[in-house]
């Protein structure tokens, strides 16, 4: 609930809830396989998207208010899983189940952060594809962010 809440206060627009462009044709596969990456993202650290950031956690941390002139880390977090999930296009039902990241460096104001991610798990259970997603982003060159997630999205349905 918590990332929809910020994936929404911060620009972002209602997801898109359409079946995915690379669906395997096996129906006992997952919708995507290891190996698969996603379109890189372009992530860009400006003033007035902090500002929303910040006013959607309700942030009074006095470090992200004052003249700082980097983004909060679980801000750039936030923004690069949106991008992901945007490109994965969940469909209702879906549930984004856990997330772990490591913050290696700031990301200074102004700045633009290059995201990738790769799916290093994929399975099919109880009718649900469940796959880990790898996830990197670099700031000219110098790594910022890198973590997984794990989604969790209803199998396709039979054609009709």
């Amino acid at each position: 609930m918590c990332i929809w809440i910020v994936y929404m206060h911060c620009g972002y627009n209602e997801p898109k809830w359409s079946t995915p462009s690379r669906v395997n044709e096996q129906r006992d596969m997952p919708r995507y396989s290891v190996g698969h990456r996603f379109p890189d993202q372009t992530v860009h650290v400006a003033l007035d998207r902090v500002q929303r950031y910040l006013a959607a956690v309700d942030s009074e941390s006095p470090f992200y208010h004052q003249d700082n002139d980097v983004a909060p880390p679980l801000a750039i977090a936030a923004w690069v899983l949106a991008g992901l999930i945007e490109a994965i296009g969940l469909p209702p039902g879906s549930v984004h189940a856990t997330q772990e990241f490591t913050f290696m460096d700031a990301a200074p104001l102004g700045s633009t952060l290059d995201a990738e991610a790769e799916v290093v798990q994929a399975t099919s259970r109880a009718g649900m594809d469940v796959i880990v997603v790898e996830i990197k982003a670099v700031h000219e060159g110098r790594p910022v962010l890198s973590g997984r997630s794990m989604l969790l999205m209803p199998a396709d349905e039979e054609e009709e």
